[in-house]
């Protein structure tokens, strides 16, 4: 799955206990990890997404 925010493309994949949220900046990788007990489900990481100033 992929979330956008200003034009900023993130590559998400989910695994057991979080959410690993990922973005390439040219040759670095940036990951955050994003636990499930703060986000259950899709809907939930994209709302979050796109109101942290992290991302």
């Amino acid at each position: 799955m992929q979330i956008e925010k200003n034009g900023k493309i993130f590559d998400v994949t989910e695994k057991i206990s979080l959410w690993a949220v990922s973005r390439k900046v040219g040759p670095l990788t940036i990951e955050i990890k994003v636990p499930k007990d703060v986000c259950g489900d899709e809907a939930a990481l994209r709302a979050y997404v796109e109101r942290e100033d992290l991302f």
